[in-house]
């Protein structure tokens, strides 16, 4: 004899969803406008320097025959490393705050690079700006420091530029 499921999850329909749907996309929206001007502002600073901070941790998963087979790789470990920070993106050259994804694959117990991906984060799923904005604090302080020592690196060869051309008559 079949019987009904009455379960509160079985009886929510799609009309159901509509007003949470919208309220996600519009605070979602909202988020993005608020990441659009961190990074026009952090863009209009116009430091040039590419900078990069831990967006997650990395997860090492193992590939098993089949797995690594179908994607064209070895069995083994793979990792992935994910990475928040201010870019200069290609082929357009515009500084942008992007996400990038770079594989790794243990062969032989040596870890190798594999290929890198890099997706503007206003174009990111909402999971990787949601946990791209817990971060955004630390890239700054990153584009801070890296911004100080290169100064400091400036001006040190400008100090020694100066001092080959003491003596040249002008």
């Amino acid at each position: 004899m079949p019987t009904e499921n009455t379960s509160p999850a079985h009886s929510v329909s799609i009309t159901d969803l509509q007003p949470l749907a919208e309220r996600l996309n519009s605070a979602s929206d909202d988020l993005n406008q608020a990441l659009k001007r961190i990074e026009t502002a952090l863009v209009a600073l116009n430091v040039g320097l590419e900078v990069w901070v831990e967006l997650r941790p990395e997860e090492p998963c193992f590939l098993d025959e089949d797995t690594a087979e179908h994607i064209g790789e070895r069995p083994g470990f793979s990792w992935t490393r994910q990475l928040l920070g201010v870019h200069r993106s290609h082929p357009s050259g515009e500084w942008r705050l992007q996400i990038k994804r770079t594989s790794f694959v243990e062969h032989n117990n040596e870890r190798a690079e594999g290929v890198s991906t890099f997706t503007d984060l206003l174009q990111a799923s909402r999971e990787d700006r949601l946990a791209a904005v817990a971060k955004i604090p630390d890239l700054l302080a990153a584009v801070r420091d890296k911004a100080s020592a290169a100064l400091d690196r400036i001006e040190r060869a400008r100090e020694l530029a100066d001092s080959l051309t003491d003596d040249i008559p002008f």
